[in-house]
Protein backbone atom coordinates (compact mmCIF):
# COMPACT_ATOMS: atom_id res chain seq x y z
CA UNK A 1 0.00 0.00 0.00
CA UNK A 2 1.58 3.17 -1.01
CA UNK A 3 1.22 6.17 1.66
CA UNK A 4 0.74 9.82 1.03
CA UNK A 5 3.40 12.12 2.83
CA UNK A 6 2.30 15.21 1.87
CA UNK A 7 0.43 17.43 -0.64
CA UNK A 8 -0.92 20.80 -1.51
CA UNK A 9 -3.34 21.73 -4.37
CA UNK A 10 -0.80 20.97 -7.36
CA UNK A 11 2.24 19.46 -5.57
CA UNK A 12 1.95 15.74 -3.83
CA UNK A 13 4.66 13.60 -2.63
CA UNK A 14 4.53 9.48 -2.74
CA UNK A 15 6.03 6.92 -0.70
CA UNK A 16 5.96 3.43 -1.91
CA UNK A 17 5.97 0.77 1.11
CA UNK A 18 9.60 0.08 -0.07
CA UNK A 19 10.70 3.53 0.66
CA UNK A 20 10.32 5.08 -3.25
CA UNK A 21 9.47 8.34 -3.74
CA UNK A 22 7.06 10.16 -6.54
CA UNK A 23 7.35 14.25 -6.25
CA UNK A 24 3.63 14.70 -8.60
CA UNK A 25 2.87 18.15 -10.21
CA UNK A 26 -0.34 18.56 -12.01
CA UNK A 27 -0.31 21.30 -15.13
CA UNK A 28 -3.22 21.11 -16.91
CA UNK A 29 -1.57 23.50 -19.95
CA UNK A 30 1.54 21.19 -20.44
CA UNK A 31 1.02 19.58 -23.69
CA UNK A 32 4.13 17.11 -22.68
CA UNK A 33 5.68 15.61 -19.83
CA UNK A 34 8.75 16.33 -17.73
CA UNK A 35 10.75 13.86 -15.19
CA UNK A 36 13.57 13.41 -13.73
CA UNK A 37 14.66 10.20 -12.04
CA UNK A 38 17.12 9.21 -10.01
CA UNK A 39 19.12 8.22 -6.31
CA UNK A 40 20.04 10.21 -3.85
CA UNK A 41 24.11 9.21 -3.69
CA UNK A 42 25.47 11.55 -5.40
CA UNK A 43 29.31 12.83 -4.74
CA UNK A 44 28.92 13.47 -0.95
CA UNK A 45 28.17 9.17 -1.05
CA UNK A 46 31.16 7.97 -2.64
CA UNK A 47 33.79 6.04 -0.67
CA UNK A 48 35.84 6.44 -3.25
CA UNK A 49 35.50 9.56 -5.27
CA UNK A 50 34.36 9.67 -8.54
CA UNK A 51 32.02 6.74 -8.69
CA UNK A 52 28.75 8.25 -9.04
CA UNK A 53 29.92 10.65 -11.26
CA UNK A 54 31.99 7.42 -13.24
CA UNK A 55 28.51 5.75 -13.35
CA UNK A 56 26.95 8.65 -14.92
CA UNK A 57 29.30 8.71 -18.18
CA UNK A 58 28.66 4.44 -18.77
CA UNK A 59 24.88 5.26 -18.83
CA UNK A 60 25.48 5.91 -22.19
CA UNK A 61 27.90 3.45 -23.33
CA UNK A 62 26.01 0.47 -23.71
CA UNK A 63 23.25 -1.60 -21.72
CA UNK A 64 21.92 -5.13 -21.34
CA UNK A 65 19.28 -4.17 -24.33
CA UNK A 66 20.97 -1.05 -26.02
CA UNK A 67 24.75 -0.80 -27.89
CA UNK A 68 26.30 2.45 -27.54
CA UNK A 69 24.70 3.47 -31.17
CA UNK A 70 21.23 2.43 -30.66
CA UNK A 71 21.19 4.40 -27.17
CA UNK A 72 22.30 7.32 -29.05
CA UNK A 73 19.61 6.87 -31.83
CA UNK A 74 16.91 5.79 -29.51
CA UNK A 75 18.13 9.51 -27.42
CA UNK A 76 17.89 11.47 -30.79
CA UNK A 77 13.91 10.08 -31.74
CA UNK A 78 12.85 9.36 -27.95
CA UNK A 79 13.13 12.32 -25.65
CA UNK A 80 16.79 13.85 -25.38
CA UNK A 81 17.65 12.31 -22.24
CA UNK A 82 20.31 13.62 -20.34
CA UNK A 83 21.95 13.24 -16.61
CA UNK A 84 23.98 14.88 -13.91
CA UNK A 85 25.79 13.90 -10.88
CA UNK A 86 25.32 16.56 -7.90
CA UNK A 87 26.54 16.71 -4.42
CA UNK A 88 23.97 14.16 -2.92
CA UNK A 89 21.93 13.06 -6.36
CA UNK A 90 22.39 11.25 -9.81
CA UNK A 91 19.62 11.54 -12.17
CA UNK A 92 18.51 11.55 -15.58
CA UNK A 93 16.07 13.88 -16.87
CA UNK A 94 13.84 13.83 -20.13
CA UNK A 95 10.69 15.63 -21.65
CA UNK A 96 8.55 14.03 -24.00
CA UNK A 97 4.55 13.96 -25.45
CA UNK A 98 2.21 11.94 -23.17
CA UNK A 99 1.85 9.93 -26.52
CA UNK A 100 5.28 8.73 -26.53
CA UNK A 101 6.18 8.65 -22.77
CA UNK A 102 5.90 4.58 -21.92
CA UNK A 103 8.52 4.94 -24.73
CA UNK A 104 10.97 7.36 -22.58
CA UNK A 105 10.36 6.10 -19.43
CA UNK A 106 11.51 2.47 -20.66
CA UNK A 107 14.54 3.74 -22.19
CA UNK A 108 15.47 5.96 -18.92
CA UNK A 109 14.73 2.93 -16.79
CA UNK A 110 17.30 1.05 -19.09
CA UNK A 111 19.73 3.29 -18.71
CA UNK A 112 19.73 4.56 -15.35
CA UNK A 113 19.07 0.89 -13.94
CA UNK A 114 21.08 -1.75 -16.39
CA UNK A 115 24.22 -0.13 -17.79
CA UNK A 116 27.16 -2.61 -17.97
CA UNK A 117 30.87 -1.85 -18.01
CA UNK A 118 32.78 -3.52 -20.27
CA UNK A 119 36.49 -2.97 -19.82
CA UNK A 120 37.07 -1.49 -22.56
CA UNK A 121 34.44 1.08 -22.77
CA UNK A 122 35.58 1.91 -18.93
CA UNK A 123 38.84 2.66 -20.04
CA UNK A 124 37.68 4.71 -22.60
CA UNK A 125 35.66 7.03 -20.55
CA UNK A 126 38.31 6.73 -17.87
CA UNK A 127 40.25 8.86 -20.30
CA UNK A 128 37.10 11.41 -21.18
CA UNK A 129 36.87 12.08 -17.61
CA UNK A 130 40.52 12.74 -17.03
CA UNK A 131 39.94 15.61 -19.44
CA UNK A 132 37.13 16.67 -18.23
CA UNK A 133 39.02 16.95 -14.68
CA UNK A 134 41.72 18.81 -15.96
CA UNK A 135 39.63 21.64 -17.75
CA UNK A 136 37.13 21.87 -14.33
CA UNK A 137 40.22 22.27 -12.38
CA UNK A 138 41.85 25.21 -14.44
CA UNK A 139 38.48 26.76 -14.21
CA UNK A 140 38.38 26.85 -10.44
CA UNK A 141 41.93 28.22 -10.13
CA UNK A 142 40.34 31.72 -11.62
CA UNK A 143 37.16 31.67 -9.60
CA UNK A 144 36.96 33.23 -6.24
CA UNK A 145 33.55 31.22 -5.43
CA UNK A 146 36.00 27.73 -5.74
CA UNK A 147 38.14 29.04 -2.96
CA UNK A 148 35.29 31.34 -0.77
CA UNK A 149 33.19 28.07 -0.70
CA UNK A 150 36.17 26.15 0.45
CA UNK A 151 37.16 28.26 3.62
CA UNK A 152 32.90 28.48 4.50
CA UNK A 153 31.97 25.11 3.90
CA UNK A 154 32.22 21.33 5.33
CA UNK A 155 31.37 20.15 2.22
CA UNK A 156 33.58 19.60 -0.58
CA UNK A 157 32.57 21.24 -3.95
CA UNK A 158 35.67 21.18 -6.25
CA UNK A 159 36.92 18.78 -8.97
CA UNK A 160 38.65 16.29 -6.88
CA UNK A 161 35.65 15.65 -4.76
CA UNK A 162 33.05 15.15 -7.52
CA UNK A 163 34.63 13.93 -10.90
CA UNK A 164 37.36 12.06 -8.55
CA UNK A 165 41.12 12.85 -9.09
CA UNK A 166 43.00 11.40 -11.96
CA UNK A 167 44.52 9.09 -9.38
CA UNK A 168 41.11 8.23 -8.09
CA UNK A 169 39.75 7.82 -11.45
CA UNK A 170 43.13 5.55 -12.09
CA UNK A 171 41.64 3.38 -8.83
CA UNK A 172 38.06 2.96 -10.42
CA UNK A 173 37.19 -0.69 -11.63
CA UNK A 174 34.59 -2.50 -13.03
CA UNK A 175 33.97 -4.05 -9.59
CA UNK A 176 33.94 -0.94 -7.50
CA UNK A 177 31.19 0.39 -10.18
CA UNK A 178 28.99 -2.72 -9.57
CA UNK A 179 29.62 -2.62 -5.90
CA UNK A 180 28.51 1.11 -5.98
CA UNK A 181 25.46 0.80 -7.90
CA UNK A 182 24.25 -2.42 -5.82
CA UNK A 183 24.96 -0.52 -2.72
CA UNK A 184 23.27 2.84 -3.58
CA UNK A 185 20.23 1.93 -6.74
CA UNK A 186 17.76 0.97 -4.22
CA UNK A 187 14.25 1.55 -3.61
CA UNK A 188 14.35 3.38 -0.39
CA UNK A 189 16.78 5.76 -2.28
CA UNK A 190 15.03 6.66 -5.28
CA UNK A 191 12.77 9.78 -6.68
CA UNK A 192 11.26 10.56 -9.01
CA UNK A 193 9.92 14.16 -10.40
CA UNK A 194 7.11 14.78 -12.39
CA UNK A 195 5.35 17.65 -13.89
CA UNK A 196 2.78 17.24 -16.51
CA UNK A 197 -0.72 17.00 -17.44
CA UNK A 198 -0.72 13.17 -16.73
CA UNK A 199 -3.00 11.86 -13.65
CA UNK A 200 -0.89 10.70 -10.62
CA UNK A 201 -2.77 7.00 -10.70
CA UNK A 202 -0.52 6.89 -14.61
CA UNK A 203 2.41 8.63 -13.37
CA UNK A 204 2.72 6.04 -10.38
CA UNK A 205 1.77 3.15 -12.53
CA UNK A 206 4.97 3.75 -15.05
CA UNK A 207 7.04 4.39 -12.29
CA UNK A 208 6.00 1.15 -10.65
CA UNK A 209 6.21 -0.65 -14.12
CA UNK A 210 9.51 0.49 -15.06
CA UNK A 211 11.69 1.53 -11.92
CA UNK A 212 10.46 1.14 -8.31
CA UNK A 213 9.21 -3.02 -8.87
CA UNK A 214 12.55 -3.67 -10.37
CA UNK A 215 14.41 -1.94 -7.29
CA UNK A 216 16.36 -3.65 -4.21
CA UNK A 217 15.11 -2.75 -1.05
CA UNK A 218 18.13 -2.14 1.51
CA UNK A 219 16.32 -0.99 4.80
CA UNK A 220 19.17 0.29 6.31
CA UNK A 221 20.13 2.87 3.90
CA UNK A 222 20.80 6.51 5.25
CA UNK A 223 20.11 9.10 3.24
CA UNK A 224 22.37 12.06 3.59
CA UNK A 225 20.74 15.38 2.11
CA UNK A 226 23.26 18.12 3.38
CA UNK A 227 24.24 20.33 1.07
CA UNK A 228 26.34 23.29 2.86
CA UNK A 229 26.88 23.61 6.76
CA UNK A 230 28.97 26.31 7.29
CA UNK A 231 31.04 25.07 10.18
CA UNK A 232 34.04 26.69 10.01
CA UNK A 233 34.85 30.09 11.76
CA UNK A 234 35.37 32.99 9.85
CA UNK A 235 38.68 33.87 8.46
CA UNK A 236 40.41 35.25 5.31
CA UNK A 237 41.73 33.39 2.20
CA UNK A 238 44.38 34.88 0.20
CA UNK A 239 45.42 32.97 -3.07
CA UNK A 240 48.01 34.02 -5.31
CA UNK A 241 47.45 33.35 -9.23
CA UNK A 242 48.60 34.62 -12.82
CA UNK A 243 45.20 36.59 -13.20
CA UNK A 244 45.30 40.14 -13.84
CA UNK A 245 43.69 42.20 -11.08
CA UNK A 246 42.27 40.90 -7.54
CA UNK A 247 38.57 39.14 -7.48
CA UNK A 248 37.41 39.26 -3.26
CA UNK A 249 34.49 38.00 -2.13
CA UNK A 250 33.20 38.26 1.68
CA UNK A 251 30.27 37.00 3.03
CA UNK A 252 28.50 37.59 6.52
CA UNK A 253 26.57 34.74 7.82
CA UNK A 254 22.75 34.79 9.60
CA UNK A 255 20.60 32.36 11.57
CA UNK A 256 17.37 32.52 10.54
CA UNK A 257 14.71 33.03 13.22
CA UNK A 258 11.50 33.72 11.88
CA UNK A 259 9.53 32.97 8.62
CA UNK A 260 11.13 31.80 5.98
CA UNK A 261 10.11 33.78 3.60
CA UNK A 262 10.04 36.80 5.59
CA UNK A 263 13.92 36.65 6.03
CA UNK A 264 14.15 35.78 2.23
CA UNK A 265 12.80 38.86 0.96
CA UNK A 266 13.59 41.27 3.43
CA UNK A 267 17.09 40.28 2.10
CA UNK A 268 16.26 39.76 -1.40
CA UNK A 269 15.13 43.93 -0.76
CA UNK A 270 18.44 44.60 0.60
CA UNK A 271 20.43 42.94 -2.62
CA UNK A 272 18.13 44.95 -4.61
CA UNK A 273 18.72 48.56 -2.94
CA UNK A 274 22.26 47.69 -2.67
CA UNK A 275 22.62 46.98 -6.51
CA UNK A 276 20.46 49.93 -7.75
CA UNK A 277 22.16 52.52 -9.53
CA UNK A 278 21.02 55.56 -7.64
CA UNK A 279 22.93 54.52 -4.70
CA UNK A 280 25.97 56.56 -3.74
CA UNK A 281 28.25 53.57 -2.84
CA UNK A 282 27.07 51.37 -6.14
CA UNK A 283 27.86 54.42 -8.22
CA UNK A 284 31.51 54.75 -6.24
CA UNK A 285 32.56 51.43 -6.93
CA UNK A 286 31.20 51.55 -10.71
CA UNK A 287 33.13 54.81 -11.01
CA UNK A 288 36.07 53.57 -10.06
CA UNK A 289 36.00 50.77 -12.79
CA UNK A 290 35.25 47.82 -10.45
CA UNK A 291 32.73 44.99 -10.74
CA UNK A 292 30.80 45.01 -7.53
CA UNK A 293 27.40 42.50 -6.61
CA UNK A 294 25.63 42.52 -3.68
CA UNK A 295 23.88 38.95 -3.24
CA UNK A 296 22.22 36.05 -0.35
CA UNK A 297 21.45 32.33 -0.61
CA UNK A 298 20.86 29.94 1.92
CA UNK A 299 23.87 27.24 2.74
CA UNK A 300 21.89 25.12 5.27
CA UNK A 301 18.25 24.00 4.47
CA UNK A 302 15.57 26.75 5.76
CA UNK A 303 18.16 27.32 9.05
CA UNK A 304 21.00 29.50 7.32
CA UNK A 305 22.12 31.71 4.97
CA UNK A 306 25.22 34.35 3.76
CA UNK A 307 25.00 37.41 2.75
CA UNK A 308 27.77 37.79 0.15
CA UNK A 309 29.53 41.19 -1.38
CA UNK A 310 31.65 40.04 -4.90
CA UNK A 311 33.79 42.72 -6.72
CA UNK A 312 36.79 42.67 -8.82
CA UNK A 313 39.47 45.50 -8.48
CA UNK A 314 43.38 46.44 -8.47
CA UNK A 315 45.27 45.36 -5.38
CA UNK A 316 46.16 49.27 -4.06
CA UNK A 317 42.07 49.46 -3.84
CA UNK A 318 40.99 46.61 -1.73
CA UNK A 319 40.89 48.54 1.49
CA UNK A 320 39.16 51.52 -0.18
CA UNK A 321 36.31 48.83 -1.65
CA UNK A 322 35.91 47.60 1.85
CA UNK A 323 35.59 51.15 3.49
CA UNK A 324 32.96 51.84 1.23
CA UNK A 325 31.04 48.20 1.78
CA UNK A 326 31.84 50.02 5.39
CA UNK A 327 29.74 52.69 4.93
CA UNK A 328 26.76 50.91 2.93
CA UNK A 329 26.50 48.53 5.56
CA UNK A 330 26.90 51.27 8.43
CA UNK A 331 24.33 53.65 6.87
CA UNK A 332 21.96 50.76 5.99
CA UNK A 333 22.04 49.93 9.72
CA UNK A 334 21.26 52.60 11.35
CA UNK A 335 18.90 54.58 8.52
CA UNK A 336 15.87 53.30 7.07
CA UNK A 337 15.45 53.25 3.50
CA UNK A 338 13.41 56.04 2.15
CA UNK A 339 9.60 54.94 1.37
CA UNK A 340 10.58 55.72 -2.17
CA UNK A 341 13.31 52.64 -2.27
CA UNK A 342 11.26 50.57 -1.31
CA UNK A 343 8.24 50.90 -3.69
CA UNK A 344 10.12 50.51 -6.54
CA UNK A 345 11.86 47.31 -5.36
CA UNK A 346 8.68 45.77 -4.81
CA UNK A 347 7.19 46.84 -7.96
CA UNK A 348 10.22 45.10 -9.85
CA UNK A 349 9.74 42.29 -7.57
CA UNK A 350 6.49 41.57 -7.99
CA UNK A 351 6.43 42.17 -12.28
CA UNK A 352 9.39 39.74 -12.24
CA UNK A 353 7.72 37.26 -9.81
CA UNK A 354 4.41 37.26 -11.93
CA UNK A 355 7.07 36.48 -14.94
CA UNK A 356 8.55 34.10 -14.04
CA UNK A 357 5.17 32.55 -12.73
CA UNK A 358 3.40 32.45 -16.38
CA UNK A 359 6.59 31.45 -18.24
CA UNK A 360 7.92 28.31 -16.01
CA UNK A 361 8.65 25.96 -18.05
CA UNK A 362 7.60 21.97 -17.05
CA UNK A 363 11.22 21.07 -17.15
CA UNK A 364 12.22 23.82 -14.57
CA UNK A 365 9.19 22.71 -12.00
CA UNK A 366 10.59 18.80 -12.34
CA UNK A 367 14.05 19.83 -11.62
CA UNK A 368 13.00 22.62 -8.98
CA UNK A 369 10.96 20.45 -7.27
CA UNK A 370 13.76 17.39 -7.15
CA UNK A 371 15.96 19.51 -6.18
CA UNK A 372 13.89 21.26 -3.06
CA UNK A 373 12.74 17.73 -1.93
CA UNK A 374 16.40 16.30 -1.33
CA UNK A 375 17.21 19.31 0.34
CA UNK A 376 14.39 19.47 2.72
CA UNK A 377 12.88 16.34 2.15
CA UNK A 378 9.72 18.23 2.51
CA UNK A 379 7.69 21.03 0.40
CA UNK A 380 6.53 24.52 2.42
CA UNK A 381 3.53 24.61 0.39
CA UNK A 382 2.82 28.25 -0.21
CA UNK A 383 0.44 29.77 -2.74
CA UNK A 384 1.48 32.38 -5.04
CA UNK A 385 -1.21 35.04 -3.31
CA UNK A 386 0.49 33.88 0.25
CA UNK A 387 3.91 35.26 -1.34
CA UNK A 388 2.47 38.53 -2.33
CA UNK A 389 0.84 39.38 1.03
CA UNK A 390 4.39 39.02 2.13
CA UNK A 391 6.15 40.62 -0.17
CA UNK A 392 3.50 43.92 -0.01
CA UNK A 393 4.64 43.56 3.96
CA UNK A 394 8.12 44.17 3.48
CA UNK A 395 9.00 47.44 4.76
CA UNK A 396 11.70 50.29 5.27
CA UNK A 397 11.50 49.58 9.26
CA UNK A 398 11.55 45.27 8.60
CA UNK A 399 14.75 46.12 6.07
CA UNK A 400 16.78 47.94 8.35
CA UNK A 401 15.55 45.66 11.29
CA UNK A 402 17.36 42.48 8.98
CA UNK A 403 20.01 44.96 8.41
CA UNK A 404 20.82 45.16 11.62
CA UNK A 405 20.81 41.34 12.99
CA UNK A 406 23.32 41.02 9.75
CA UNK A 407 25.63 43.65 9.99
CA UNK A 408 27.27 43.97 13.49
CA UNK A 409 30.62 44.20 15.63
CA UNK A 410 30.52 40.92 16.86
CA UNK A 411 29.46 39.13 12.79
CA UNK A 412 32.99 38.33 11.39
CA UNK A 413 33.03 37.68 7.89
CA UNK A 414 34.10 35.22 5.55
CA UNK A 415 36.88 36.86 3.04
CA UNK A 416 38.69 35.59 0.11
CA UNK A 417 40.97 37.46 -2.22
CA UNK A 418 41.74 35.82 -5.07
CA UNK A 419 44.72 37.89 -7.82
CA UNK A 420 48.26 38.12 -8.69
CA UNK A 421 49.59 39.45 -5.52
CA UNK A 422 51.07 37.64 -2.75
CA UNK A 423 49.26 37.43 1.05
CA UNK A 424 52.15 40.12 2.27
CA UNK A 425 50.88 42.46 0.52
CA UNK A 426 47.48 42.07 1.30
CA UNK A 427 45.27 43.91 4.47
CA UNK A 428 45.58 41.46 7.16
CA UNK A 429 42.07 39.38 8.18
CA UNK A 430 42.02 41.10 11.59
CA UNK A 431 42.99 44.73 9.55
CA UNK A 432 40.51 44.19 7.21
CA UNK A 433 37.77 43.41 9.77
CA UNK A 434 38.17 46.38 11.34
CA UNK A 435 37.68 48.56 8.08
CA UNK A 436 34.75 46.31 7.42
CA UNK A 437 32.73 46.51 10.74
CA UNK A 438 34.28 50.15 11.96
CA UNK A 439 30.85 51.69 13.54
CA UNK A 440 28.87 49.14 13.88
CA UNK A 441 26.91 48.03 16.76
Amino acid sequence: MDLKLKKSKTKKIYAFKNGATIIYQKDKRADYSSVQAGFICGTNKNTQNGLAHFCEHMMFNGTNKRSKEQIDEDNEKLCFMNAATGLNVLYVKFHRCNRKLEQAFEFASDLLLSSKFSKEMVDKERGIIKEEYLKSSDKEKHSVVFYHNGQQFNTKTDAKHSLGSPEDIDKITIKALNKYKKDNFVANNFVLSYCGNLSLGKVKKLAKEYFINNLAEKQNYQIDVCMYNITKKPSMLTVQNDDKGVQVMLSFPFNKTESEMEYDYNAHFLTQFMMRNKNQYYNWLRNGGLVYTASTYPVSFEKQSIFVFSLKTSPEKIEDCFRVINKSITEISKNFLSKEDVETIRANVLDNKDESVSTKTKNDKAHGNLNTYIRKNEFKFMPWRNEQKIIKNITPESINAFAKEIFKANNKPYITILGNTSATKMPTYAKACKILLNGLD
